[in-house]
């Protein structure tokens, strides 16, 4: 988020704020990612003033440095939970 304009990531002085979108938007990501066989990346969207969500990229190779400012926060690594989850579904699968 910047005060002054819509351009900010962690690069640039921006900070992370993480929010549950409505279902429909995490359809749509869904919908977008399969589409562009992004099997890892993301699907970003941008929420307007007038609180509606706007795509505003999607990357099959993002920058992860999310993961690194996360941690400084606070927050928990989603990259944990994406690799617990294939651990899961090995272990499950070779039963």
């Amino acid at each position: 988020m910047n005060d002054t304009n819509f351009k900010s990531n962690l690069a640039t002085g921006g900070h992370l704020q993480f929010v549950t979108p409505p279902g429909h938007i995490l359809a749509t990501a869904k919908e977008i990612a399969l589409a562009l066989s992004i099997n890892l990346g993301s699907v970003d969207f941008l929420l307007g003033e007038d609180d509606k969500y706007y795509l505003c990229e999607a990357n099959s190779m993002p920058g992860l440095s999310y993961v690194k400012a996360s941690g400084n926060n606070g927050i928990k690594n989603p990259l944990e939970d994406i690799v617990n989850n294939i651990k899961k579904q090995l272990l499950a699968t070779s039963i």
